[in-house]
């Protein structure tokens, strides 16, 4: 992360409670933007609306994607207005949101993958999409209501309420779970966990997946995160174990 990020996020953390006190609710904090979501179910961000000058991402959600818009104060998602949020989840250049409904929604930067969204299908003038940046919030679909999102700097991942575990974005370290090291441009489920009832995951460089009884894990592993896979530099395992 660069330098003097998580200053910056718990000063923002610390002026948001100032300004909305008292304040409960959920946070999460990619790269450049902090978002926010109150018990209510509604849902602020603060931070830049892109990596830089040359790098837009969208990821205010505010259908800007051509201004450097920045905002030292949270500000609500107008799109998600009349949504009622859950919680959500960052990734480098992209935010998650799990409406209290079932419903996800994602924006901010498509590469790799990490929006789990078909471009070819979204209308060009909603989503703006220059060099692949969704300004607004896109509903994905599934199958069942999700209960649980988690995001890294290229990938998403839900559990919905069934137990299925959907995995999407850049698999380039195994961390999908699909046995290969492709990219998922939309949600896929992960098919070695079809006869288990997951009800929680996190995603990061590896993945972890848990049931009422056991836990299951996958991606890299090069520092002995996954059993019986070497400790070596780039060790991965691309199902899970």
């Amino acid at each position: 992360a660069p330098p003097g990020l998580p200053c910056t996020q718990i000063m923002l953390f610390r002026e948001c409670r100032q300004l909305y006190r008292p304040w409960q609710g959920r946070a999460a904090a990619g790269w450049y933007h902090t978002v926010f979501v109150a018990d209510s179910g509604r849902i602020m961000i603060a931070g830049r609306e892109s990596e830089g000058e040359d790098s837009p991402c969208g990821l205010l959600g505010a259908g800007i994607w051509d201004e450097p818009l920045v905002t030292d104060v949270p500000v609500p998602v107008a799109a998600l207005a009349g949504v009622r949020i859950h919680s959500v989840a960052t990734g480098l250049s992209h935010t998650l949101a799990l409406s209290n409904s079932g419903s996800v929604y994602a924006w901010g930067s498509a590469s790799y993958g990490r929006l789990g969204l078909d471009l070819s299908a979204l209308d060009a003038e909603f989503s703006q999409l220059h060099g692949g940046v969704v300004c607004l919030p896109v509903k994905l679909h599934f199958s069942h209501e999700v209960v649980h999102i988690s995001a890294s700097d290229l990938c998403g991942l839900a559990v919905t309420t069934c137990g299925a575990v959907y995995t999407w974005g850049d698999g380039d370290l195994g961390q999908l779970g699909h046995g290969d090291t492709i990219t998922q441009f939309v949600p896929k489920r992960v098919a070695a966990l079809e006869q288990y009832k997951v009800v929680t995951a996190s995603m990061e460089y590896r993945c972890t997946a848990l049931t009422q009884n056991e836990a299951f894990v996958w991606g890299l592993g090069e520092n002995g995160e996954i059993p019986s896979l070497p400790t070596s530099a780039g060790a991965m395992h691309c199902s899970p174990v």
